[in-house]
Protein backbone atom coordinates (compact mmCIF):
# COMPACT_ATOMS: atom_id res chain seq x y z
CA UNK A 1 0.00 0.00 0.00
CA UNK A 2 1.22 3.43 -1.17
CA UNK A 3 -0.09 6.66 0.43
CA UNK A 4 -0.06 9.89 -0.16
CA UNK A 5 -1.00 13.26 1.52
CA UNK A 6 -1.56 16.62 0.29
CA UNK A 7 -1.77 19.10 -1.00
CA UNK A 8 -1.88 21.69 1.73
CA UNK A 9 -0.44 21.92 5.29
CA UNK A 10 -2.03 22.81 8.20
CA UNK A 11 -0.63 22.74 11.58
CA UNK A 12 1.22 20.18 11.16
CA UNK A 13 -1.59 17.45 10.75
CA UNK A 14 -0.02 15.49 7.78
CA UNK A 15 3.07 15.58 7.98
CA UNK A 16 3.15 14.07 11.23
CA UNK A 17 0.13 12.09 9.90
CA UNK A 18 2.77 11.10 7.48
CA UNK A 19 5.11 9.96 9.91
CA UNK A 20 2.99 8.33 11.81
CA UNK A 21 2.18 5.65 8.29
CA UNK A 22 5.92 5.76 8.16
CA UNK A 23 6.15 4.09 11.92
CA UNK A 24 3.76 1.73 10.99
CA UNK A 25 5.46 0.36 8.05
CA UNK A 26 3.42 2.07 5.61
CA UNK A 27 4.51 3.45 2.28
CA UNK A 28 3.29 7.16 2.35
CA UNK A 29 4.76 10.29 1.16
CA UNK A 30 3.78 14.10 1.53
CA UNK A 31 3.37 16.49 -1.39
CA UNK A 32 2.44 20.30 -0.70
CA UNK A 33 1.87 22.87 -3.76
CA UNK A 34 2.99 25.27 -1.71
CA UNK A 35 5.56 25.48 1.49
CA UNK A 36 3.94 26.28 4.69
CA UNK A 37 4.50 29.46 6.03
CA UNK A 38 5.10 28.03 9.66
CA UNK A 39 7.78 25.32 8.65
CA UNK A 40 5.62 22.14 9.42
CA UNK A 41 6.35 20.06 6.14
CA UNK A 42 8.54 20.09 2.97
CA UNK A 43 7.94 18.53 0.13
CA UNK A 44 8.76 14.90 0.57
CA UNK A 45 7.31 13.36 -2.70
CA UNK A 46 9.44 14.76 -5.39
CA UNK A 47 10.20 14.44 -9.04
CA UNK A 48 11.32 16.27 -12.27
CA UNK A 49 7.83 16.94 -13.51
CA UNK A 50 6.61 17.68 -9.99
CA UNK A 51 9.15 20.43 -9.75
CA UNK A 52 8.39 21.45 -13.20
CA UNK A 53 4.92 22.22 -12.38
CA UNK A 54 5.51 23.88 -8.88
CA UNK A 55 7.77 26.41 -10.82
CA UNK A 56 5.24 26.34 -13.58
CA UNK A 57 2.66 27.42 -10.92
CA UNK A 58 4.36 29.83 -9.33
CA UNK A 59 5.52 31.69 -12.31
CA UNK A 60 2.34 31.76 -13.57
CA UNK A 61 0.95 33.60 -10.33
CA UNK A 62 3.46 35.94 -10.29
CA UNK A 63 3.13 37.11 -14.06
CA UNK A 64 1.43 39.82 -14.10
CA UNK A 65 -1.79 40.21 -16.65
CA UNK A 66 -0.16 42.93 -18.90
CA UNK A 67 2.26 39.93 -20.07
CA UNK A 68 -0.64 38.47 -21.54
CA UNK A 69 1.55 36.41 -24.07
CA UNK A 70 3.68 34.84 -21.61
CA UNK A 71 1.02 34.52 -18.94
CA UNK A 72 -1.07 32.55 -21.47
CA UNK A 73 1.77 30.43 -22.40
CA UNK A 74 2.24 29.26 -18.94
CA UNK A 75 -1.18 28.46 -18.12
CA UNK A 76 -0.94 25.94 -20.97
CA UNK A 77 2.05 24.25 -19.61
CA UNK A 78 0.73 24.52 -16.18
CA UNK A 79 -2.36 22.77 -17.26
CA UNK A 80 -0.07 20.21 -19.23
CA UNK A 81 2.21 19.22 -16.64
CA UNK A 82 -0.99 19.51 -13.84
CA UNK A 83 -2.50 16.60 -16.11
CA UNK A 84 1.12 14.74 -16.05
CA UNK A 85 1.25 14.73 -12.09
CA UNK A 86 -2.48 13.68 -11.51
CA UNK A 87 -1.65 10.46 -14.06
CA UNK A 88 1.47 10.33 -12.09
CA UNK A 89 0.12 10.11 -8.62
CA UNK A 90 -2.82 8.18 -9.59
CA UNK A 91 -0.35 5.57 -10.82
CA UNK A 92 1.70 5.35 -8.25
CA UNK A 93 -0.34 5.57 -5.17
CA UNK A 94 -2.89 3.55 -3.87
CA UNK A 95 -4.76 5.73 -1.47
CA UNK A 96 -5.21 9.53 -1.17
CA UNK A 97 -5.55 11.57 1.72
CA UNK A 98 -6.73 15.35 0.65
CA UNK A 99 -6.36 18.12 3.57
CA UNK A 100 -8.91 21.42 3.72
CA UNK A 101 -11.04 20.27 0.74
CA UNK A 102 -8.46 20.80 -1.85
CA UNK A 103 -6.97 18.18 -4.48
CA UNK A 104 -4.20 19.46 -6.90
CA UNK A 105 -5.73 20.81 -9.22
CA UNK A 106 -9.39 21.58 -7.30
CA UNK A 107 -10.98 19.96 -10.65
CA UNK A 108 -13.56 17.58 -10.57
CA UNK A 109 -11.69 15.36 -13.51
CA UNK A 110 -8.77 14.87 -11.10
CA UNK A 111 -11.14 12.64 -8.34
CA UNK A 112 -12.74 11.54 -11.62
CA UNK A 113 -9.36 9.81 -12.33
CA UNK A 114 -8.67 8.50 -9.45
CA UNK A 115 -12.52 7.14 -8.85
CA UNK A 116 -12.05 5.48 -12.02
CA UNK A 117 -8.56 3.85 -11.38
CA UNK A 118 -9.80 2.26 -8.02
CA UNK A 119 -8.16 4.50 -5.87
CA UNK A 120 -9.25 4.90 -2.43
CA UNK A 121 -10.12 8.69 -1.67
CA UNK A 122 -10.34 10.18 1.83
CA UNK A 123 -10.93 13.89 3.04
CA UNK A 124 -10.08 15.61 5.79
CA UNK A 125 -11.59 18.78 6.56
CA UNK A 126 -9.83 21.26 8.92
CA UNK A 127 -12.42 24.33 9.83
CA UNK A 128 -12.98 26.66 7.38
CA UNK A 129 -12.92 24.34 4.15
CA UNK A 130 -16.19 23.55 5.25
CA UNK A 131 -18.06 25.08 8.48
CA UNK A 132 -21.27 27.84 7.03
CA UNK A 133 -19.11 31.08 6.32
CA UNK A 134 -22.00 32.72 8.09
CA UNK A 135 -20.44 30.94 11.12
CA UNK A 136 -16.50 31.82 10.20
CA UNK A 137 -14.42 33.86 11.67
CA UNK A 138 -12.46 34.27 8.78
CA UNK A 139 -15.59 35.76 6.65
CA UNK A 140 -17.60 37.60 8.84
CA UNK A 141 -15.68 38.37 12.15
CA UNK A 142 -16.77 42.08 13.50
CA UNK A 143 -13.74 43.70 11.45
CA UNK A 144 -15.13 42.79 8.34
CA UNK A 145 -17.19 44.84 6.45
CA UNK A 146 -19.39 42.35 5.20
CA UNK A 147 -21.10 42.14 1.24
CA UNK A 148 -23.81 39.90 1.95
CA UNK A 149 -23.65 39.11 -2.02
CA UNK A 150 -20.10 38.02 -1.57
CA UNK A 151 -21.12 36.09 1.84
CA UNK A 152 -24.03 34.32 -0.22
CA UNK A 153 -21.58 33.34 -3.03
CA UNK A 154 -19.42 32.02 -0.70
CA UNK A 155 -21.82 30.02 1.34
CA UNK A 156 -23.10 28.54 -2.20
CA UNK A 157 -18.83 27.60 -3.13
CA UNK A 158 -18.63 25.68 -0.21
CA UNK A 159 -21.90 23.73 -0.39
CA UNK A 160 -20.84 23.00 -4.33
CA UNK A 161 -17.34 21.86 -3.03
CA UNK A 162 -19.02 19.75 -0.36
CA UNK A 163 -21.51 18.04 -2.72
CA UNK A 164 -18.48 17.63 -5.54
CA UNK A 165 -15.82 15.49 -2.72
CA UNK A 166 -18.74 13.28 -1.24
CA UNK A 167 -19.78 12.70 -5.04
CA UNK A 168 -15.65 11.03 -5.13
CA UNK A 169 -14.22 10.23 -1.54
CA UNK A 170 -14.61 7.30 0.16
CA UNK A 171 -14.71 8.44 3.29
CA UNK A 172 -14.87 11.65 4.78
CA UNK A 173 -13.73 13.19 8.17
CA UNK A 174 -14.94 16.40 9.94
CA UNK A 175 -15.78 17.73 13.14
CA UNK A 176 -19.59 18.15 14.14
CA UNK A 177 -20.04 21.75 14.95
CA UNK A 178 -18.51 22.38 11.43
CA UNK A 179 -20.38 19.95 9.06
CA UNK A 180 -23.63 21.74 8.42
CA UNK A 181 -23.32 21.05 4.76
CA UNK A 182 -22.91 17.08 4.76
CA UNK A 183 -25.71 14.90 3.11
CA UNK A 184 -23.73 11.67 3.40
CA UNK A 185 -22.40 10.09 6.61
CA UNK A 186 -18.98 11.07 7.46
CA UNK A 187 -16.51 10.23 10.39
CA UNK A 188 -16.03 11.99 13.37
CA UNK A 189 -12.71 14.18 13.22
CA UNK A 190 -12.33 13.88 17.20
CA UNK A 191 -12.59 10.37 17.36
CA UNK A 192 -9.54 9.90 15.11
CA UNK A 193 -7.39 12.58 16.70
CA UNK A 194 -4.51 15.34 15.99
CA UNK A 195 -1.38 13.63 15.21
CA UNK A 196 1.64 15.42 16.85
CA UNK A 197 4.88 14.20 17.15
CA UNK A 198 5.43 14.52 20.71
CA UNK A 199 9.00 14.36 20.46
CA UNK A 200 11.81 15.08 23.90
CA UNK A 201 9.85 18.12 25.45
CA UNK A 202 10.08 19.14 29.37
CA UNK A 203 6.73 19.27 31.41
CA UNK A 204 8.18 21.71 33.73
CA UNK A 205 6.81 24.99 34.36
CA UNK A 206 8.04 28.29 33.81
CA UNK A 207 10.64 29.66 35.97
CA UNK A 208 8.61 33.06 36.31
CA UNK A 209 6.48 30.74 38.56
CA UNK A 210 8.75 30.72 41.30
CA UNK A 211 8.59 33.87 41.81
CA UNK A 212 4.69 34.69 42.01
CA UNK A 213 4.47 35.36 38.11
CA UNK A 214 2.77 33.27 36.06
CA UNK A 215 3.30 33.21 32.27
CA UNK A 216 0.57 32.56 29.31
CA UNK A 217 1.12 32.05 26.03
CA UNK A 218 -0.90 33.02 23.18
CA UNK A 219 0.12 32.16 19.66
CA UNK A 220 -2.76 33.70 17.15
CA UNK A 221 -2.36 32.50 13.76
CA UNK A 222 -5.31 35.21 12.94
CA UNK A 223 -5.91 37.67 16.05
CA UNK A 224 -9.14 38.89 14.56
CA UNK A 225 -10.71 35.03 14.23
CA UNK A 226 -8.82 34.01 17.62
CA UNK A 227 -10.25 36.94 19.55
CA UNK A 228 -7.04 38.17 20.92
CA UNK A 229 -8.38 41.59 21.12
CA UNK A 230 -10.55 40.83 24.15
CA UNK A 231 -8.31 38.20 25.36
CA UNK A 232 -5.51 40.87 25.88
CA UNK A 233 -8.40 42.74 27.67
CA UNK A 234 -9.12 40.26 29.83
CA UNK A 235 -5.71 39.76 31.00
CA UNK A 236 -5.26 43.34 31.62
CA UNK A 237 -8.69 43.00 33.87
CA UNK A 238 -6.71 40.49 35.60
CA UNK A 239 -4.28 42.31 36.15
CA UNK A 240 -5.85 45.55 38.07
CA UNK A 241 -7.13 42.63 40.24
CA UNK A 242 -3.44 42.42 41.20
CA UNK A 243 -2.69 38.78 39.11
CA UNK A 244 1.08 39.55 38.14
CA UNK A 245 1.02 37.65 34.48
CA UNK A 246 3.18 37.53 32.11
CA UNK A 247 1.39 37.06 28.57
CA UNK A 248 3.75 35.91 25.75
CA UNK A 249 1.88 36.99 22.43
CA UNK A 250 3.47 34.91 19.25
CA UNK A 251 2.44 35.33 15.79
CA UNK A 252 3.73 34.33 11.82
CA UNK A 253 6.49 32.06 13.78
CA UNK A 254 8.45 29.24 12.88
CA UNK A 255 6.82 26.18 14.62
CA UNK A 256 10.04 25.15 16.21
CA UNK A 257 10.40 29.07 18.33
CA UNK A 258 6.70 28.07 19.37
CA UNK A 259 7.22 24.77 20.85
CA UNK A 260 10.31 26.94 22.53
CA UNK A 261 7.62 28.60 24.04
CA UNK A 262 5.36 26.03 24.83
CA UNK A 263 8.47 24.55 27.09
CA UNK A 264 8.63 27.86 29.06
CA UNK A 265 4.67 29.07 29.89
CA UNK A 266 2.71 27.91 32.43
CA UNK A 267 -0.17 27.55 30.32
CA UNK A 268 -2.05 28.84 27.05
CA UNK A 269 -4.96 30.52 26.06
CA UNK A 270 -6.07 28.89 22.83
CA UNK A 271 -9.07 31.16 21.23
CA UNK A 272 -12.19 32.70 22.01
CA UNK A 273 -14.32 30.83 20.11
CA UNK A 274 -13.14 27.51 18.88
CA UNK A 275 -15.74 24.51 18.11
CA UNK A 276 -13.45 22.07 19.72
CA UNK A 277 -11.74 21.61 23.18
CA UNK A 278 -8.32 20.70 21.26
CA UNK A 279 -7.58 22.16 18.32
CA UNK A 280 -3.83 21.90 16.89
CA UNK A 281 -1.84 24.57 19.59
CA UNK A 282 -3.70 23.40 22.17
CA UNK A 283 -2.97 19.65 21.74
CA UNK A 284 0.83 20.90 21.10
CA UNK A 285 0.64 22.30 24.48
CA UNK A 286 -0.76 19.05 26.32
CA UNK A 287 2.62 17.58 25.11
CA UNK A 288 4.58 19.47 27.50
CA UNK A 289 1.80 19.18 30.11
CA UNK A 290 0.71 22.64 29.71
CA UNK A 291 -3.26 23.42 29.79
CA UNK A 292 -5.34 25.64 27.63
CA UNK A 293 -7.91 27.93 28.09
CA UNK A 294 -10.24 27.73 25.66
CA UNK A 295 -13.67 29.53 24.93
CA UNK A 296 -16.32 28.08 22.50
CA UNK A 297 -20.06 28.06 22.33
CA UNK A 298 -19.69 24.02 21.52
CA UNK A 299 -18.75 23.58 25.55
CA UNK A 300 -22.37 23.34 26.41
CA UNK A 301 -23.11 20.79 23.44
CA UNK A 302 -19.45 18.83 23.32
CA UNK A 303 -21.07 16.29 26.15
CA UNK A 304 -24.33 15.04 24.11
CA UNK A 305 -21.84 14.21 21.40
CA UNK A 306 -19.22 12.60 23.24
CA UNK A 307 -18.67 10.26 26.18
CA UNK A 308 -16.22 11.78 28.85
CA UNK A 309 -13.60 9.74 27.97
CA UNK A 310 -13.66 11.00 24.42
CA UNK A 311 -13.22 14.86 25.52
CA UNK A 312 -9.44 16.21 25.63
CA UNK A 313 -8.90 17.70 28.82
CA UNK A 314 -8.82 21.12 28.47
CA UNK A 315 -10.31 24.24 30.53
CA UNK A 316 -12.98 24.53 27.66
CA UNK A 317 -15.51 27.52 28.91
CA UNK A 318 -18.27 29.65 27.16
CA UNK A 319 -16.33 32.51 25.96
CA UNK A 320 -18.35 34.47 28.42
CA UNK A 321 -16.67 32.86 31.24
CA UNK A 322 -13.34 32.96 29.76
CA UNK A 323 -11.68 35.83 32.46
CA UNK A 324 -13.10 33.28 34.82
CA UNK A 325 -11.15 30.42 33.77
CA UNK A 326 -7.92 32.11 33.40
CA UNK A 327 -7.94 33.30 36.87
CA UNK A 328 -9.19 29.96 37.97
CA UNK A 329 -5.71 28.46 36.41
CA UNK A 330 -3.70 31.73 37.86
CA UNK A 331 -4.90 31.30 41.57
CA UNK A 332 -5.26 27.30 41.70
CA UNK A 333 -1.62 25.92 41.17
CA UNK A 334 -2.54 22.22 41.89
CA UNK A 335 -5.53 22.33 39.78
CA UNK A 336 -3.47 23.86 36.88
CA UNK A 337 -1.03 20.84 36.86
CA UNK A 338 -3.33 18.17 37.31
CA UNK A 339 -5.03 19.28 33.79
CA UNK A 340 -1.66 19.84 32.09
CA UNK A 341 -0.69 16.37 33.19
CA UNK A 342 -4.37 14.89 32.00
CA UNK A 343 -3.63 16.59 28.53
CA UNK A 344 -0.33 15.16 28.95
CA UNK A 345 -1.21 11.55 29.71
CA UNK A 346 -4.28 12.13 26.54
CA UNK A 347 -2.24 13.19 23.90
CA UNK A 348 0.46 11.11 24.70
CA UNK A 349 -1.54 7.87 24.48
CA UNK A 350 -4.35 8.66 21.63
CA UNK A 351 -3.04 11.07 20.00
CA UNK A 352 0.62 10.22 18.14
CA UNK A 353 1.31 9.91 15.24
CA UNK A 354 1.39 6.00 14.93
CA UNK A 355 -2.29 6.25 16.96
CA UNK A 356 -3.97 8.41 14.69
CA UNK A 357 -2.16 6.41 11.55
CA UNK A 358 -3.64 3.28 12.79
CA UNK A 359 -7.22 4.54 12.89
CA UNK A 360 -7.06 5.93 9.01
CA UNK A 361 -5.60 2.33 8.25
CA UNK A 362 -9.27 0.85 9.70
CA UNK A 363 -10.66 3.36 7.15
CA UNK A 364 -8.88 1.89 4.53
CA UNK A 365 -9.14 -1.66 5.49
CA UNK A 366 -12.76 -1.29 6.15
CA UNK A 367 -12.40 -1.99 9.68
CA UNK A 368 -14.73 1.29 11.34
CA UNK A 369 -16.11 1.37 14.92
CA UNK A 370 -20.16 2.22 14.62
CA UNK A 371 -19.22 5.13 17.31
CA UNK A 372 -16.92 6.98 14.44
CA UNK A 373 -19.79 7.13 12.08
CA UNK A 374 -21.82 10.98 12.28
CA UNK A 375 -24.90 11.54 10.67
CA UNK A 376 -25.08 15.08 9.32
CA UNK A 377 -28.89 15.37 10.04
CA UNK A 378 -28.28 15.15 14.01
CA UNK A 379 -26.07 18.56 13.66
CA UNK A 380 -28.28 21.01 16.54
CA UNK A 381 -25.41 23.73 16.27
CA UNK A 382 -26.18 27.41 15.45
CA UNK A 383 -22.56 28.51 16.43
CA UNK A 384 -19.76 28.97 15.13
CA UNK A 385 -16.16 30.86 15.82
CA UNK A 386 -18.32 34.18 15.91
CA UNK A 387 -19.42 36.19 18.69
CA UNK A 388 -23.32 35.14 19.29
CA UNK A 389 -24.72 38.63 18.24
CA UNK A 390 -22.59 38.48 15.33
CA UNK A 391 -23.53 35.25 14.19
CA UNK A 392 -27.52 36.31 14.49
CA UNK A 393 -26.38 39.44 12.99
CA UNK A 394 -24.97 37.66 9.70
CA UNK A 395 -27.43 34.91 9.62
CA UNK A 396 -30.46 37.46 9.80
CA UNK A 397 -28.69 39.97 6.91
CA UNK A 398 -28.36 36.96 4.78
CA UNK A 399 -31.53 35.78 4.91
CA UNK A 400 -33.00 38.80 4.83
CA UNK A 401 -31.12 39.38 1.47
CA UNK A 402 -31.79 36.14 -0.25
CA UNK A 403 -34.41 34.20 1.59
CA UNK A 404 -33.63 30.66 3.91
CA UNK A 405 -32.46 29.06 0.88
CA UNK A 406 -29.25 31.17 1.21
CA UNK A 407 -28.10 29.22 4.95
CA UNK A 408 -28.10 25.99 2.20
CA UNK A 409 -29.53 23.80 4.04
CA UNK A 410 -32.48 22.62 2.36
CA UNK A 411 -31.93 19.57 3.06
CA UNK A 412 -32.28 20.08 6.92
CA UNK A 413 -35.25 22.15 7.22
CA UNK A 414 -35.43 21.46 11.27
CA UNK A 415 -31.94 22.92 11.35
CA UNK A 416 -33.26 25.55 9.02
CA UNK A 417 -36.25 26.47 11.15
CA UNK A 418 -34.04 26.63 14.20
CA UNK A 419 -30.98 28.88 12.65
CA UNK A 420 -34.01 31.71 12.01
CA UNK A 421 -35.30 31.41 15.08
CA UNK A 422 -31.86 31.96 16.52
CA UNK A 423 -31.07 35.12 14.23
CA UNK A 424 -34.87 36.69 14.88
CA UNK A 425 -35.52 36.75 11.38
CA UNK A 426 -39.00 37.73 10.81
CA UNK A 427 -41.68 35.56 9.36
CA UNK A 428 -42.09 38.03 6.32
CA UNK A 429 -38.43 38.21 5.28
CA UNK A 430 -38.36 34.94 4.96
CA UNK A 431 -38.99 34.01 0.80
Amino acid sequence: MKILLGPVEIAGYYTNLCKGFQRLGIHSDILLKTPNPFNYGINIYSSFVIRAWLKTASMRANTPKTKLLQKILLALLDSFLETCVVIKIALQYDVLIFGFGQTYTNRPWELAIYKILGKKIIFTFNGSDSRPPYLDGMYCNEDIEVSYQNLSAVVMHHKKLISRIEKYADFMINAIPQAHFHTKAYINWLMMGIPLDPGKHSTAVSSLADRGVVRILHSPSDERVKGTKIIIQVINSLRTKGHSIELVLIKNMPNVQVLQELEKCDFIIDQLYSDTPMAGFASEAAHFGKPAVIGGYFCDQIRDYYSEKDVPPSLFVHPDKIEEAIERLIIDVDYRLDLGKMAYEFVRSRWRPEHVAARYLQLINGDIPEEWWCDPKDIRYLHGMLPEWRTREMVRGLVEHYGAEALQLDDKPCLEKAFLEFAGVAPEKIE
